[in-house]
């Protein structure tokens, strides 16, 4: 099993996701083009700690750069759901 977090990626969700991606992620799972890219979309927001301490900034400006929160997490329920059933089969 390979270990993508942590490490090198850190919180970047984007190249995270790229790295799994690269590694067959769609052998297991499922992700629309749309929940992909909110997560891609969503990568700065989770690296700088915004989602967790919202920024001032953002909130005066409406959180422009915010992701589809509904993509996000129907993207969350595909990953964990295979996830489970990956840890399950092993």
């Amino acid at each position: 099993m390979v270990e993508l977090a942590g490490g090198v990626f850190g919180h970047r969700l984007d190249e995270l996701l790229d790295e799994a991606n690269r590694l067959g992620l769609n052998e297991f799972v499922a992700l629309t083009a749309e929940q992909s890219e909110a997560i891609k979309f969503g990568s700065d927001y989770y690296s700088n700690k915004i989602l967790e301490y919202p920024a001032l900034s953002e909130a005066v400006q409406g959180y422009p750069k915010m992701p589809d929160t509904e993509l996000l997490i129907s993207a969350g329920l595909i990953l964990v759901s295979c996830k489970q059933r990956y840890v399950q089969s092993a």
